[in-house]
């Protein structure tokens, strides 16, 4: 998995980077360059899995022509400091110079004290850049959420069990195959380059659990290769759990 090129969007004064990829890398997962985790680069080689400092969750190489999960939208703890995170379920395309990455989820944010919760979707064209969906969710939300190859483009779902909604989205312009990763990720998004986002530190987020995981239509059975773990500079970490029926948790632990 790559790092992403830097995308922003503002919701009201926060900034929030969404998938922040470089093309260089074409089989593990980078840190930014001011993180002091390291990778491991025998990641690629499928016999480790992956160390990062901005994704924990699970990337799966295969043949994808539709990823799902559900998952339910985590709360942002009283008095965590300001920052950004984000859940989201996406597929991923790499070939030598280029990526390719369609995602959709929700973004979970502190601003001045007050939690903000965001439905957000984005795509390689958007330059990465989220963009909000129209809908209300808060915590405690149950969320469905797929991409999937529909004839010539890729289609955008994003379902709120809770509340009743639903949102779909064709993307054209996209390579229409199979992409190469299925990817379930909790995300600290955050760019080395602009000094806002990268001096917010990720906030105090409820944990997440993705069920229901569908990569073409059935449950994957998913190599501990495919793990990945977010590491901090404080020795915090948050790593996924093993596979669990279809679906997984994710937990902090301090070392």
């Amino acid at each position: 998995m790559r790092r992403r090129v830097p995308a922003m969007m503002l919701i009201g004064a926060a900034i929030l980077f969404i998938g922040y990829r470089i093309a260089q890398a074409p089989s593990h997962l980078l840190p930014t360059p001011a993180a002091t985790s390291s990778t491991d680069h025998s990641a690629s080689t499928g016999h480790s899995a992956i160390s990062t400092s901005n994704f924990a969750g699970y990337e799966y190489e295969i043949a994808v022509r539709s990823v799902a999960a559900s998952f339910v939208v985590p709360a942002i703890s009283t008095g965590s400091p300001d920052g950004s995170a984000a859940t989201w379920v996406g597929v991923e395309d790499y070939s030598p110079g280029r990526v390719v990455l369609i995602q959709v989820g929700v973004s979970e944010g502190q601003d001045s004290g007050t939690a903000t919760y965001h439905a957000i979707w984005s795509d390689t064209r958007l330059g990465y850049v989220a963009r909000p969906i129209s809908k209300t969710v808060r915590p405690g939300d149950l969320l469905a959420a797929s991409v999937t190859l529909v004839r010539q483009s890729w289609r955008i779902s994003l379902e709120d069990l809770t509340r009743g909604w639903s949102f779909t989205r064709t993307v054209t312009g996209l390579p229409v195959r199979p992409f190469h990763y299925a990817e379930w990720l909790q995300e600290d998004p955050k760019v080395l380059s602009h000094p806002v986002a990268n001096a917010l530190p990720y906030p105090a987020v409820g944990l997440v659990s993705f069920e229901h995981l569908r990569v073409n239509g059935v449950s994957p059975s998913l190599p501990s290769s495919a793990r990945v773990t977010m590491r901090f500079g404080d020795g915090t970490s948050v790593s996924p759990s093993d596979q669990q029926s279809d679906g997984f948790r994710l937990s902090e632990s301090q070392t």
